[in-house]
């Protein structure tokens, strides 16, 4: 690729090379690298070598491994992840979501709030989750796939919201050109494809403004998945025969012309984002169930969670004109019981948000302000997130130890668990 773009005169390190005449029109052809390969490729440099800043500050992966470190209980703050996304293998390595997931927000919240509450040692946290939210910004920005997006504006398509979505790509083009991989005195290839990319989309979307009056431009169509797809069906045609020859090839293609076999049996794609709306129970709590006994549970839960949660909160009563006495006396707590504390909280709005209409007085809806990030629920709140009362919330910790006192720290296992822990 770097070969392609000086052969066609780009450069990304200069500002105002990063496209090319097309020799049949008078207009600019845009040069783009695979965005879901270049943050692949910053998380396995990140890992590996860490980043030199600009102001001369090294973030590296040991500010995440503290941070996984401290969220192995049974309640998680980044509850998605764990020490693979750390020690990925080579297979691994080609999956885009543990490269998302590692540079996300909820990673960078999860350093940035335990840094504030002095609970990593780690030297470079605020570095580390600024540069890790400025990654996580920028891959939304460049795999935009919907004009709008309700919650993430910098996930509205690219054009919607031009000032701060092109802010957001100069203080990465800023980052990328300025930063030096650990020991290294050049811009990697991953560097020049990230600054080139940025360019080259605040370029294509002045032109097609232009030119076409285009409103917004939604980005993930300018990745390779769609190409990716194409191959795919051409590879699976005739069965096992996936290495196709050029006559071969030519028989594939008029077949997918022609609308034969034109199904992909596998329609996942490099960038699509992964479900926001997974458990928010860490994923060490179902760590020592089978395949077999999580599906047990699966249908186990779907049958009997909403009659159970029902139920509980029906019969459970609150003393509105008691003080929280059990929560204020205490004394000062370990760092473990922190996370598992903020979590529990952050599970209990989550049961609060689904029931508030039918019991409105388990709690109320987290104010959004930036200013007061002094629990977990104020640092991730983004408008639709829901607080527990006091009361609801020491019903809740009662519960958790009637829980560990029947199943210990993971689901007990067998049948009908949750049928048994019920009665």
């Amino acid at each position: 690729n770097l070969r392609v773009w000086k052969d066609f005169g780009t450069d990304p390190e200069n500002t105002e090379k990063f496209s090319f005449k097309n020799p049949n029109a008078d207009k600019e052809i845009f040069v783009f690298a695979a965005v879901p390969h270049l943050i692949k490729l910053v998380r396995n440099n990140f890992i590996k070598f860490g980043f030199h800043l600009d102001n001369g500050d090294l973030i590296s992966h040991e500010c995440l491994e503290e941070m996984l470190s401290k969220s192995k209980t049974e309640y998680g703050l980044a509850y998605k992840l764990n020490e693979v996304h750390l020690n990925v293998s080579n297979l691994q390595k080609q999956r885009v979501q543990f490269a998302t997931q590692l540079l996300s927000k909820s990673c960078a919240d999860s350093i940035s709030y335990l840094g504030e509450k002095g609970l990593l040692v780690s030297k470079g946290w605020r570095e580390t989750a600024d540069f890790i939210y400025l990654v996580n910004n920028w891959f939304d920005i460049m795999n935009t796939n919907r004009m709008f997006d309700e919650k993430v504006k910098s996930r509205n398509a690219f054009g919607t919201d031009l000032n701060n979505q092109t802010a957001i790509l100069q203080k990465m083009i800023h980052t990328i050109k300025t930063m030096k991989v650990a020991g290294k005195k050049y811009l990697y290839p991953f560097q020049k494809g990230i600054i080139l990319s940025c360019q080259s989309l605040i370029g294509l979307y002045r032109m097609v403004k232009e030119l076409y009056d285009v409103q917004f431009i939604m980005t993930r169509r300018l990745n390779q998945d769609g190409l990716e797809h194409f191959f795919g069906i051409i590879r699976q045609m005739n069965g096992c025969y996936d290495h196709p020859d050029a006559v071969n090839f030519k028989y594939r293609f008029k077949k997918y012309l022609l609308g034969r076999q034109v199904v992909l049996l596998s329609n996942k794609t490099n960038s699509s984002a992964s479900d926001e709306n997974s458990s928010c129970i860490s994923t060490e709590l179902c760590s020592n169930n089978t395949p077999s006994e999580s599906k047990i549970l699966k249908e186990n839960r779907l049958s009997v969670e909403l009659c159970l949660t029902t139920l509980l909160f029906k019969d459970m009563e609150f003393d509105l004109d008691s003080g929280n006495e059990d929560i204020e006396n205490t004394l000062p707590m370990s760092t473990d019981e922190v996370i598992e504390e903020e979590s529990l909280r952050y599970i209990g709005g989550y049961i609060v948000r689904k029931f508030c209409k039918e019991y409105p007085h388990l709690g109320i809806k987290a104010i959004n302000d930036i200013s007061s990030n002094h629990t977990w629920i104020d640092k991730v709140n983004r408008g639709d997130l829901y607080v527990p009362t006091d009361q609801f919330f020491s019903q809740l910790i009662k519960m958790r130890e009637i829980f560990k006192a029947i199943n210990g720290e993971s689901l007990k296992e067998g049948e009908k668990c949750f049928e048994n822990m019920a009665k």
